[in-house]
């Protein structure tokens, strides 16, 4: 459904991309159910995604666009397409082919030893023995086997190109104090043009240069700049011309265009105002930000109580900073759940990073017990964490409810668990209210009347129903009023 509302050409993307990683786990689950473990195991697809990250920069993507624009691959995600036009910049020793070898399992326990992978053969031969000399004439044969891989990608990214291959290199980069010298392949490119004729090649030799005229520093310029006061008598001059032209003053003026001018003149005067207006459209401080049709429940609070900054949010999305206090929300939302429902694959806190910042435990424990002096601590919920899609007009909300009561006679109360206070914009966040009344009106297929809802602030046990919340057609109101241009 996501992918249906972002659009035909994201869509197509991100579907593709969708079932590339699907076609990904198909293959791994295959593999480990025909291999001695006899069953695909969760932690082992993470460790293996895991390892791909950090060892073939990530998994192969779907497709590539086949939108006329200028694709920025990396040689392997370039693997078996082609171009018109190809560009590979960069060809200098060092960064292509790369000096950054591969860690040797002789030297990091982390790595696995040749002898144990299922691309043995193609790897050089473990050590016979353990002696210096023996360990370094491994490391050589590591050394050759590196080099030949990035041969074979540089022939990898040399045949991309149908008609026009374009390579380069540089000698002095922004941060480095020595020159580099040309990759191999690129002298190699250069002899064969030289000897053939053929193509266009630009060489400059090395200069004797001592120092990086990159890193020397450039001269202080005033600003604002003075005043050029003959460029400034020149714009003068032509400005006079132009406004005695046009007000029948200047000899020029007295002649009469021929249909040919009058035609140039009239392009002159439509391309004079788009330049203006292009202009003044880049100088106007408010910009219009689209609202994206599928939304979460947050954005959708967010849009009530601080719409100009969801649409900074939306114009330049930033991850953001580690909060205490939403740890500490995870972690007794995760605590409820263990309570009522099935617990998750994947517990919060086994995720990266859940340790940082970890609210006190005493904090944790207040809320719980808290939480058991509530009047719904002796009710077992329907559903816990329910995910929901709802359709409102032209755009889609999602999210998660706490819990949803059966209250029997077909009615039911939707809850959403508050650990922090009440907000400042109450009538914003009854919005996530509505949401959930709605999405789960339609779940249950009752008419939403017959949904109540309501937040428990689990810190002071208080029940607060906000009154007159939105039905669909004002919720629908709203987002297409902020959706519309």
């Amino acid at each position: 459904v996501e992918l249906t509302a972002a659009g035909a050409v994201p869509a197509g993307a991100r579907g593709a991309n969708l079932a590339a990683f699907l076609d990904h786990a198909a293959g791994f689950s295959g593999r480990q159910s025909g291999g001695a473990g006899g069953e695909a195991d969760p932690r082992a697809f993470l460790d293996w995604l895991a390892a791909a990250r950090e060892a073939e920069d990530g998994l192969d993507v779907g497709t590539v666009s086949a939108a006329d624009t200028v694709k920025l691959l990396t040689v392997h995600k370039a693997k078996g397409l082609e171009w018109d036009v190809v560009a590979v910049p960069g060809l200098v020793d060092g960064t292509f082919p790369s000096d950054r070898g591969r860690s040797l399992w002789t030297g990091n326990a982390r790595v696995m030893p040749y002898c144990l992978r299922g691309d043995a053969d193609d790897l050089p031969a473990d050590p016979a023995e353990w002696t210096t000399k023996a360990i370094d004439a491994f490391r050589a044969q590591c050394r050759d086997e590196s080099a030949e891989e990035e041969r074979r990608l540089a022939y990898v990214a040399l045949t991309r190109a149908r008609r026009l291959l374009l390579v380069s290199g540089h000698r002095w980069s922004p941060t480095r104090r020595k020159p580099r010298e040309p990759a191999p392949y690129l002298l190699e490119i250069c002899d064969l043009l030289r000897a053939t004729g053929a193509g266009l090649l630009t060489w400059t030799e090395a200069a004797d240069e001592p120092a990086n005229p990159l890193l020397v520093a450039a001269p202080d310029t005033a600003w604002p700049a003075a005043r050029d006061t003959e460029a400034l008598a020149r714009r003068r001059w032509a400005a006079q011309r132009v406004s005695e032209a046009s007000s029948g003053g200047h000899p020029a003026a007295a002649g009469r265009l021929d249909l040919a001018e009058q035609a140039t003149v009239r392009r002159w005067e439509q391309e004079a105002d788009l330049l203006l207006a292009e202009i003044v459209a880049e100088r106007v401080p408010v910009h219009d930000v689209p609202v994206p049709r599928s939304l979460s429940t947050s954005q959708v609070v967010r849009m009530g109580s601080d719409p100009d900054g969801l649409a900074r949010e939306l114009a330049r999305p930033m991850p953001r900073r580690p909060s205490a206090a939403a740890r500490r929300g995870t972690r007794f939302h995760a605590w409820v759940e263990d309570m009522f429902a099935d617990r998750p694959l994947i517990a919060a806190e086994e995720l990266a990073g859940a340790g940082d910042g970890r609210p006190d435990d005493a904090d944790l424990y207040a809320l719980r017990a808290a939480f058991e002096r509530s009047v719904y601590a002796g009710l077992r919920p329907h559903r816990v964490e329910a995910a929901f899609q709802l359709v409102a007009g032209q755009h889609l909300v999602r999210g998660r409810i706490d819990a949803v009561y059966a209250l029997g006679d077909g009615r039911w109360d939707v809850i959403d668990y508050k650990t922090g206070g009440r907000p400042r914009a109450a009538a914003a966040a009854a919005l996530q209210l509505a949401v959930y009344r709605l999405a789960w009106a339609g779940i249950a297929g009752v008419p939403a009347d017959q949904v109540t809802a309501g937040f428990l602030y689990v810190r002071t046990g208080e029940v607060v129903r906000p009154p007159d919340l939105p039905e669909l057609v004002g919720l629908t109101r709203l987002l297409d009023a902020a959706g519309a241009p």
